[in-house]
């Protein structure tokens, strides 16, 4: 809907996407990108299975018509403290949005851990 070319124009969504967010959404995910559910974590196999935490983290834009969001996609790195960027994007589609509100939801701002953690 928006034009990867375009992308470099919301930048500064970026940044403001990951200071203060609508929404963070977090989900732990295996090695072949299978999520994890709670009923799940608790099983015994799954204690040798290797997870990491996903967010993503939406903010919504509506003050310039059409309305708009940026999502980001990050994972927690092997430094508990570090969340590597696995995808940003600004869209209009609100389907596309909706596909990324997955997992748990962390109401409000992101959470102070988060919040600190580095990212790169």
């Amino acid at each position: 809907d928006i034009p990867p070319s375009e992308f470099e124009s919301y930048q500064s969504c970026l940044e403001e996407t990951l200071e203060t967010p609508d929404e963070v959404w977090a989900m732990e995910m295996t090695d072949d990108g299978r999520i994890v559910q709670n009923t799940e974590r608790s099983s015994e196999a799954m204690d040798a299975v290797e997870t990491v935490k996903v967010y993503h983290f939406i903010r919504r834009y509506a003050q310039d018509p059409p309305e708009m969001w940026y999502v980001i996609v990050a994972r927690v790195t092997e430094t508990e403290d570090q969340i590597e960027l696995l995808d940003a994007f600004p869209t209009r589609d609100p389907d596309l949005v909706q596909k990324h509100r997955r997992g748990i939801q962390e109401i409000g701002q992101a959470d102070q851990a988060l919040a600190t953690r580095v990212v790169h």
